[in-house]
């Protein structure tokens, strides 16, 4: 099995076993031995709860920097739309967009087409499912690890139904390998949110346990978009 990726490290040299971390996690993924903080990952479903409780800032996110991506020939910004509510009523889309283009990156791709596809296809599904009720949204890679880990007996009502960013992230590589003539894995889909573990997502998909036990006989969404009928992506060429 290889290693499960997470969010954030644990520094044990500043450390201090206050056992804050522990009694936050609700998977008891944390257990403080010899003073120290340590982590059971496959219990870990990077809430991110630890990081935000320890009072000598012993855990800390993970990060990459604009370096490390420096192997891919092309790099696309996926916009989460809760980044462009972080900005006032004067700053546009679009001045978000430019502003992204200006720190490195050759295109953004914002996939709010994508969430309304998705949400065809979840409702699609829901009329077909012929398993127990209530569905559970896939969109929270927390909510999905958290039934995986806490209630395995519901991991069937996972919706089965890809989430948005992942749609997005094929479609992009799709679309700029076609239009650039460059092979799909030498396109970097960067995706930017504020939610820590839709990052980790990206690399590791909570959702790949479910999708292959899907009972809605549906299409994949990605199909009922033409990229040329997407009046928002941003690259170089339209600012």
């Amino acid at each position: 099995m290889s290693e499960l990726k997470h969010g954030f490290r644990i520094n044990t040299k500043t450390c201090q076993g206050r056992m804050h971390c522990m009694r936050a996690c609700p998977t008891r993924a944390i257990r403080v031995k010899n003073g120290k903080a340590g982590l059971i990952s496959e219990l870990c479903i990077d809430c991110g709860l630890c990081l935000t409780v320890c009072p000598t800032e012993a855990i800390a996110a993970t990060t990459i920097t604009f370096a490390e991506l420096d192997r891919f020939k092309f790099k696309v910004a996926v916009v989460s739309p809760a980044l462009f509510a972080q900005f006032g009523m004067r700053d546009t889309p679009e001045s978000v967009g430019r502003a992204l283009l200006e720190l490195g990156f050759d295109a953004v791709w914002e996939y709010s087409v994508d969430i309304e596809l998705i949400d065809r296809a979840i409702a699609a599904c829901v009329k077909k499912w012929p398993g127990p009720f209530p569905l559970i949204s896939n969109s929270c890679p927390v909510v999905v690890r958290l039934v995986q880990v806490a209630y395995p007996s519901m991991v069937e009502q996972l919706i089965p139904v890809d989430a948005p960013r992942e749609i997005a992230a094929r479609e992009l590589k799709r679309r700029y390998s076609q239009e650039l003539g460059i092979a799909a894995e030498d396109i970097a889909a960067i995706y930017i949110t504020p939610c820590l573990a839709k990052t980790i997502s990206i690399l590791q998909p909570a959702e790949e346990d479910i999708l292959f036990r899907a009972k809605c006989s549906i299409g994949e969404p990605r199909k009922a978009s033409s990229p040329a009928s997407r009046a928002s992506i941003i690259s170089p060429s339209r600012v």
